[in-house]
């Protein structure tokens, strides 16, 4: 729910199970329930609530691996910090939380090793922060992690242009665009903030202009989507694109059957679906484009370049 930006659901579910009295002795429940919890609470905008979330679990937590648990939330912690822009808070962790990029790497501390490279790259040893990333995305590949395999992209795509290495950036920024579209996830993208809007930006505009071509996966209509959500999270700066309710990947493809010029009754058989309910989804495409026919739909997405 979080991922697809649904916040109101994910914090009722996340609230659901930290208040169940029988998870007290399931320490690592409570504690991914708190961490998410936390998430939704930064993605309001409410960064003190999140850290008392964080906090107060903590206290309820009953578990001989309790050092573990803390570090854990110790971890997203600093990750808040880190979003926020606090610099010296992120140099206090980095000094004393004892990892290091050259560690051996277990999986279950993927996001602790992820909140290191952050640091790293924010507090200038982006050199540092670029190799663990690739140690990370060798790790994460090789166990089919799709999520974790897109933050790592993302990561290093923001560390790559803070390091002047614009280019190399967008490829890993185009690689996450086409693992996360077909799965609609939102959120690894928005909770980066303007860093990820200046990059997505230049990435729509380098595919208007022709300089990237375009696959059937990362389309941009994705990329909009996502920039029309940042926009609407950030402050002083007016959207260059007019505003689109989010589609579904169903909506997606069946918008691009349209483009190929496919009747209804094709677009059925090709999805083993029937005409009626090709009707349905087309009925809340156009209303989504503020259209009431297929032309009017074609003529929008070309003048609008959602889709090469």
């Amino acid at each position: 729910m979080y991922e697809w930006n649904r916040l109101e659901e994910a914090e009722q579910y996340s609230a659901l199970a930290m208040e169940r009295e029988d998870m007290r002795p399931y320490a690592h429940i409570l504690v991914r329930a708190a961490i998410q919890a936390s998430y939704v609470q930064q993605a309001h905008g409410r960064a003190d609530e999140a850290v008392v979330i964080l906090e107060q679990i903590q206290s309820r937590m009953d578990s001989p691996d309790l050092p573990l648990f803390i570090k854990r939330l110790e971890t997203q912690k600093a990750y808040l910090s880190l979003v926020q822009g606090h610099s010296v808070l992120a140099r206090e962790w980095l000094q004393s939380y004892g990892l290091r990029y050259n560690d051996e790497i277990r999986l279950y501390r993927v996001q602790e090793y992820l909140c290191l490279a952050r640091a790293l790259g924010q507090c200038g040893h982006k050199a540092k922060a670029e190799r663990l990333l690739e140690r990370l995305f060798r790790l994460v590949t090789s166990e089919d992690r799709l999520r974790d395999t897109i933050k790592v992209l993302i990561l290093q795509s923001i560390t790559l242009d803070l390091n002047g290495e614009r280019d190399a950036a967008l490829l890993k920024l185009e690689h996450a665009i086409t693992l996360a579209e077909p799965h609609g996830y939102i959120r690894s993208f928005i909770d980066e903030g303007e860093r990820m809007k200046e990059l997505l930006m230049h990435y729509s505009r380098l595919c208007e202009s022709g300089f990237i071509k375009v696959s059937s996966k990362a389309t941009l209509l994705y990329v909009r989507q996502l920039l029309q959500l940042l926009y609407v999270n950030g402050k002083g700066l007016s959207n260059p694109y007019p505003p689109i309710e989010p589609l579904t990947n169903r909506e997606t493809v069946i918008l691009h059957s349209l483009l190929e010029g496919l009747s209804n009754k094709e677009i059925a058989a090709r999805f083993g679906i029937t005409e009626a309910t090709v009707k349905s989804h087309l009925f809340r495409l156009f209303g989504k484009l503020g259209v009431n026919r297929r032309s009017q739909a074609i003529a929008k997405v070309r003048e609008w370049k959602l889709i090469k």
